[in-house]
């Protein structure tokens, strides 16, 4: 469904594949098999159907899944995907049982997952019982740590354990050479939602286009923005140049023929589009927003001189700016050893710090107990 699911399935399948018993509690949901079943060696429970009545819907998710967890402890360990009202049974099981409890920050900015709990008419009391004893934090990268420990001081919140562990991506054993990949194609790859931000990257396609004339953008995903945008195409007279693929199960055959991802999201947690195309080699234009600079390698910022950011794997511009994108991506395409040099610093990037077994090793040092608590305020 997005970026969050895919990461939980990452998750669940690698620690099955490396012995260890993992269950995924969540809602139960239409096309989707209901109850429990084993994929992939994952215990898999769609079995959460809290009443849809307004604020109670809130109350009965969370009574649901402390009956369950009730039903099957102990766990060793019990990691929550974004901090959330299931976040509060998750601690309560955990100072009941001993089991370590994490809560993953998956948003950021607006989206951010406390502002969303604070957004309730309750919402201080919430997020002051999630983030009770023992539950700790796991922050995507450094930035979205620092924005977290800044609502909490803002909140006069009290400041968990947080740790810096991002999400990871499987990794190809060979992918093609950026030589026999097209010089002038950019990808398009995620949701075709507002917070993604699609209709920039038509809009900088169109203003990079007077210097690349042949560049040309393969839209990946579906979503609700997909007339309109289809029908901007036609505004900015794009034709033949923008083509949309719709949803795509694997993206692999994309990437291979990609010659940069552009990624122009108002925010994100951590990019697994971008997380994927460094593992195939693919240099990344994306907006300062989430993990995406520390992902990309430290760059340097020059926004007053409207110019784009070099960054190791590709390069960063401003949230929202069209143009800052466009002279990213003319500077990045406009020179093959530039496009090749960065496209293999991604992957170097990639396999160092978010492949599965570089991540995985951090989460199970986190899962056993073996990272001493260091409490932050």
């Amino acid at each position: 469904m997005g970026g969050s699911e895919l990461a939980t399935q990452r998750l669940a399948r690698a620690l099955a594949a490396r012995g260890h018993e993992a269950h995924v509690l969540t809602l139960a949901h239409p096309g989707l098999p209901v109850g429990e079943r084993e994929e992939d060696g994952v215990r898999v429970h769609r079995v959460l159907r809290p009443a849809p009545l307004g604020p109670l819907w809130g109350l009965g998710y969370m009574r649901q899944i402390a009956g369950w967890l009730g039903s099957r402890e102990p766990f060793g360990a019990i990691h929550c995907r974004g901090l959330y009202l299931h976040s509060i049974p998750a601690a309560s099981a955990g100072k009941r049982t001993g089991a370590r409890v994490f809560s993953t920050i998956a948003s950021t900015g607006a989206l951010h997952d406390l502002e969303g709990l604070l957004g309730h008419r309750l919402g201080r009391m919430l997020a002051a019982r999630a983030l009770a004893a023992p539950a700790q934090l796991i922050a995507l990268s450094p930035a979205s740590e620092a924005e977290t420990l800044a609502i909490l001081r803002r909140e006069a919140l009290p400041a968990p354990p947080i740790h810096v562990v991002p999400n990871f991506v499987e990794w190809p054993r060979t992918v093609r050479p950026p030589g026999a990949r097209p010089s002038h194609r950019l990808l398009f790859l995620g949701r075709l939602e507002p917070v993604k931000r699609p209709d920039l990257a038509l809009e900088a396609l169109r203003i990079a286009r007077e210097t690349i004339a042949d560049l040309e953008l393969r839209v990946v995903g579906d979503g609700s923005l997909r007339e309109g945008l289809e029908a901007r195409v036609a505004e900015l007279g794009l034709g033949a140049a923008v083509t949309f693929a719709g949803r795509v199960e694997d993206p692999r055959g994309e990437l291979d023929s990609a010659s940069a991802l552009i990624l122009p999201s108002d925010t994100e947690g951590l990019s697994n589009a971008m997380l994927e195309a460094m593992a195939w080699g693919v240099p990344v234009v994306a907006t300062d927003v989430g993990g995406a600079r520390d992902a990309l390698g430290e760059p340097r910022l020059e926004p007053e001189l409207g110019l784009p950011a070099p960054a190791e794997a590709g390069y960063l511009a401003l949230a929202g700016d069209a143009h800052g994108l466009a002279k990213a991506v003319v500077s990045l395409l406009s020179q093959g050893d530039n496009r090749a040099g960065k496209g293999a610093a991604a992957r170097r990037r990639c396999e160092a710090l978010y492949s599965a077994d570089a991540v995985l090793e951090k989460l199970l040092a986190l899962y056993r107990g073996a990272v001493p608590l260091r409490s932050r305020a």
